[in-house]
């Protein structure tokens, strides 16, 4: 799983974490945590991290067309490596069960799922993860 689109995919996502920070969504998320519930303020990091995950398939759409830095295999790579840390498999590994309750990530499905329309369509506007289901 480790190679260059692994390594990309993932300073992309702290790249994307940057983007938020730009545009105050790390800063209004870190308030309504204050505010909210832990069990609320979870689900508010996930939709956090998952938009991050969206930014970070936007950029490689992006660099890609730009550049044409993508090789046969990396859109396989880097969803995998979207898939391979989500707090469910990391759970599951390292305690022996799951509790979506403390999920702060995402689930592998739902890190996937929010990596893959960034890097399909690259539109800032489908990378919105506080509105609606984030499945």
């Amino acid at each position: 799983m480790i190679g260059d689109f692994t390594q990309a995919y993932v300073i992309a996502h702290e790249v994307g974490h940057h983007v938020q920070t730009l545009l105050g969504n790390s800063q209004r998320v870190t308030k309504m945590r204050e505010r909210a519930h832990p069990l609320e303020g979870n689900k508010l990091s996930v939709r956090l991290e998952l938009q991050a995950d969206c930014l970070a398939g936007v950029w490689a759409h992006k660099a890609h067309r730009a550049r044409q830095i993508l090789e046969a295999g990396d859109i396989e790579e880097g969803l995998k490596a979207a898939g391979a840390i989500g707090d469910d498999r990391i759970q599951r590994r390292t305690r022996g069960q799951v509790v979506p309750e403390s999920f702060t990530y995402g689930s592998s499905a739902q890190r996937v799922q929010w990596f893959r329309p960034g890097l399909e369509r690259a539109h800032l506007r489908l990378c919105n993860a506080f509105q609606g289901d984030v499945g």
